[in-house]
């Protein structure tokens, strides 16, 4: 068969949501197509360490030539340098895999006049997003024009579309119309095939842990709207429950929770997450905005640990609102009935760890993403 080329425009080596979501599609196109995956990627983002060969690096772009793509509506730097590649190399190639609507709405009609298969991979409905984090690309949320432009026209004419959520699929369907070609849902998964010790349970009594990259808006106005409304009301009248909060390079309003609040801990930048998330006895994902999958709560189901989530977050984990280790809020009654139902549940040693693994490994393990990444791209393997 011809190769297949899988354009990622985020960095996938970096340890973020984006990152390891990006790697984890990645790796299951080239467990799809052993041998048969050219990557093009900022030659920035590329590990020194990295030795796949097959990487076609994209080069940096000076900030007056990026200042003047944007004037032209060029909001990404992979156009036109890819258009010129797969221009001059498209007879290697039968499948065209692109992460992200944005990146692929302006090359698509180029990529499929030269009669290659497109594949789009759509992380979240990009204009909410973009709008809300206030990015360069929405001209600081003034402006989502370009967005708009390149994620319907992605989506309208890609030959299949990948959504990580139910949620961001119907919310395509009814802001850009009927598309030409198949859509699916893939959700999230690990990024690899790899083992993982399913009995290793060691959690502190009333603990409540939060995750996340703590310099992230998404992030942090969770964090703050949770203390704000919830922590005195429904968590500080049990003296003896601890919040702990870890993650990467905290705001200012981060660290100064500490100051306001009783029973808080801040672990910045940990080596290994894992071992600090571990010590909740309940998981909490506070995010009420934004769109896309939280995988953070991937970590918490991973360790086997109960989820209380923003009903915002849900996206992407329907499949757990049966279990009853897995409760959702959305104003503060409902966030007391549902944390003391998890309480109760701990309490009466009700809780099964380990089933809470199993769970997130018959969905989320790499072997079950890549069935369902395969589902639709099997007729392009001849």
């Amino acid at each position: 068969m011809l190769r297949v080329l899988y354009i990622a425009d985020v960095n996938m080596f970096a340890n973020n949501g984006g990152g390891l979501c990006n790697l984890s599609c990645y790796n299951a196109v080239c467990k799809i197509f052993p041998e048969n995956v050219d990557l093009m990627h900022a030659e920035e983002y590329i590990p020194l360490n990295y030795n796949n060969i097959n990487i076609i690096p994209v080069p940096r772009m000076s900030n007056l030539h990026r200042g003047f793509n944007l004037i032209r509506g060029r909001i990404h730097r992979l156009n036109p340098f890819a258009i010129k590649y797969i221009t001059k190399n498209y007879t290697k190639y039968s499948l065209c895999i692109i992460n992200g609507g944005i990146t692929a709405g302006d090359m698509i009609d180029k990529i499929k006049s030269l009669g290659l298969k497109t594949v789009v991979i759509h992380h979240n409905f990009e204009t909410d997003y973009q709008i809300f984090n206030k990015t360069l690309m929405s001209f600081y949320g003034l402006m989502p024009y370009y967005i708009i432009r390149n994620e319907k026209k992605a989506f309208l004419k890609a030959d299949i579309n990948y959504f990580l959520t139910s949620y961001d699929k119907i919310k395509f369907y009814e802001s850009y119309g009927l598309p030409l070609g198949l859509c699916d849902i893939i959700g999230c998964f690990e990024t690899c095939d790899k083992q993982m010790d399913l009995n290793n349970f060691y959690s502190e009594p009333k603990t409540i842990v939060i995750s996340g990259s703590l310099n992230f808006r998404q992030t942090t106005d969770g964090i703050i709207d949770f203390f704000k409304n919830y922590y005195s009301d429904a968590i500080n009248l049990d003296p003896n429950i601890k919040v702990l909060i870890t993650g990467r390079n905290p705001v200012k309003a981060i660290l100064e929770l500490k100051n306001e609040f009783d029973n808080i801990e801040i672990c910045i930048n940990p080596e290994n997450i894992n071992s600090i998330v571990q010590r909740g006895c309940i998981y909490l994902c506070p995010i009420s905005a934004g769109g896309g999958i939280k995988l953070r709560i991937m970590d918490g189901l991973r360790l086997g640990l109960p989820i209380l989530t923003h009903e915002k977050s849900v996206r992407g984990y329907e499949s757990f609102l049966n279990k009853k280790y897995f409760k959702t809020y959305k104003d503060l009654d409902t966030f007391k009935k549902s944390f003391k139902d998890l309480m109760n549940l701990i309490e009466m040693k009700k809780n099964d760890n380990f089933q809470i693994q199993q769970d997130y490994l018959d969905t989320y393990s790499f072997n079950a993403g890549v069935k369902r990444f395969e589902k639709l791209l099997n007729q392009y393997k001849k």
